[in-house]
C-alpha cells in the first residue's frame, strides 16, 4: 500500500511551493518522510489553509491527510487489525517483545506479521533493527482514532508498557506511559 520511493528535501521544496522556507521544507520532511503522497497531502492542506499558520495542519487532523488513510488505506484492512494498529500507535517505537508483553491473548506476532505483510506504513527504526514505528501521518490519524476506545483499554495497555519499559531499562518511556495510565501509585 505505501509507495517505496522516497522525496528528497529539495524535491519537496519543489513540490510544496518554489518559495518554500528552508523551516517549512524540513517539516514537511520531517512529517512525511519523503513519502510522495505525503507530499501531495501537505501541498493540499497548504493550498485550502485559511489562516497563516499553515505547518499546524500537517498531522492526522487535517482532512486530506484524514480520509486519505481512513479512506484509501484503513478502509482495506479488517476491522480487527486496524485496532490492533489504533493501539501501536500509542507508542513512538515498539519491538516484538513489548508486543507480546501487552498484547499477550491477542496474537500479537501474526498481527504484526500481517501489518508487516500488508505494508501498512510501519517502518525499521534506523537506529534499532529490532525496534519498528508507524509512519508519523498515518500514526496521528490512529491517535486521533484511540478517543473512541475505553479509557480503561488505553489505560492498561499503557500500564503494561510502562512495566516493560521499566523492566528494560527504558526509564523515560516507562514514565511516560505511567503518566498516561493514571497509575501514578504504582
Amino acid at each position: 500500500l505505501q509507495e517505496t520511493c522516497k522525496f528528497l528535501e529539495q524535491d519537496i521544496e519543489q513540490s510544496v511551493n518554489e518559495s518554500a522556507s528552508d523551516k517549512r521544507t524540513e517539516i514537511v520532511y520531517a512529517r512525511t518522510e519523503g513519502w510522495p503522497m505525503g507530499v501531495k497531502l501537505c501541498r493540499l492542506a497548504f493550498h485550502s489553509a485559511s489562516h497563516q499558520n499553515l505547518l499546524d495542519d500537517i498531522d492526522g487532523s487535517n482532512v486530506y491527510i484524514k480520509e486519505y488513510f481512513i479512506g484509501q488505506i484503513l478502509s482495506s484492512v479488517p476491522s480487527d487489525l486496524v485496532l490492533f494498529l489504533t493501539k501501536l500507535s500509542l507508542f513512538e517505537k515498539f519491538n516484538r517483545s513489548l508486543l507480546s508483553h501487552i498484547f499477550e491473548e491477542d496474537h500479537p506476532q501474526e498481527r504484526f506479521a500481517e501489518l508487516l505483510r500488508r505494508n501498512l506504513f510501519i517502518y525499521r527504526c534506523e537506529d534499532a533493527s529490532d525496534w519498528y514505528y508507524i509512519h508519523p501521518l498515518l500514526a496521528d490519524v490512529l491517535r486521533y482514532r484511540l478517543l473512541s476506545l475505553p479509557k480503561e483499554d488505553v489505560r492498561r495497555i499503557c500500564a503494561l508498557a510502562s512495566e516493560w519499559f521499566y523492566n528494560n531499562n527504558y526509564s523515560n518511556e516507562a514514565v511516560k506511559h505511567l503518566i498516561i495510565s493514571g497509575d501514578i501509585a504504582y
